[in-house]
């Protein structure tokens, strides 16, 4: 994954630390929100003759969890090189708007990334399937608080094809089901279909619920449309 990156200086007190800048990722490694974070420690360590080993603590300003990045410093001339984050990042960022919607969505989600990362499909895949059946059920709860009890129950198929019909019309909902059961259960019956076309499908679902969240919450307000029509 390619990491986008952004300057900051700390605000520590510490001379030694605030007089250079540091590249950092701009998403936080928990929660992928875009953030300008707020570092609240700083180490350093001798690594050889020419080198010192920065480590900074973060704290997100969207989950509160706290992260840390690594950086050479050149003894030199103090030039800083970006080394390493903990926790790694994913190749998986989990849109804001869902992130807030569902925060237990967005941290299994990332925990499956993490998994098909290191290539533990059987994992990921488990991960995905319920990452999905938590978001489509915290959607579907919302928009219908009263049968809360009842929608608990449902099975993901359940509720896709009962709530979502203008997707399960097609063979996503067939392909969701059966392939993410494979997964889950001891015999696979569909050994022939493939871990990427399960992802492709259960994005489907995933944009789906974005999109009808940003309707809810749209840029312009509806007040300001009706004005500019009449």
């Amino acid at each position: 994954m390619a990491i986008e990156f952004q300057a900051i200086s700390t605000t520590l007190g510490i001379s030694y630390f605030d007089v250079v800048t540091y590249l950092i990722p701009k998403q936080c490694p928990h929660c992928y929100v875009w953030m300008i974070p707020s570092t609240i420690d700083a180490k350093q360590l001798s690594y050889d003759l020419h080198f010192d080993m920065n480590f900074l603590s973060h704290s997100c300003v969207g989950c509160r969890k706290n992260f840390v990045t690594t950086h050479f410093r050149k003894t030199s001339n103090n030039s800083i090189t970006f080394h390493s984050v903990y926790p790694g990042m994913t190749n998986k960022a989990v849109p804001i708007i869902i992130a807030e919607f569902s925060p237990q969505f967005a941290n299994i989600y990332r925990q499956a990334a993490l998994a098909e990362n290191l290539d533990q499909i059987e994992l990921a895949t488990t991960g995905y399937r319920m990452a999905l059946e938590i978001l489509v059920k915290d959607y579907l709860i919302a928009e219908f608080p009263e049968l809360e009890d009842q929608i608990k129950y449902l099975s993901l198929h359940q509720c896709l094809t009962e709530y979502f019909k203008d997707i399960s019309n097609s063979v996503a909902a067939h392909v969701v089901k059966s392939l993410s059961n494979d997964y889950v259960h001891y015999i696979k019956k569909h050994t022939h279909a493939g871990f990427e076309e399960l992802k492709f499908y259960f994005e489907i679902f995933v944009n789906d619920i974005e999109t009808k969240l940003k309707l809810k919450k749209p840029i312009i307000k509806k007040a300001n449309i009706l004005s500019s029509m009449s």
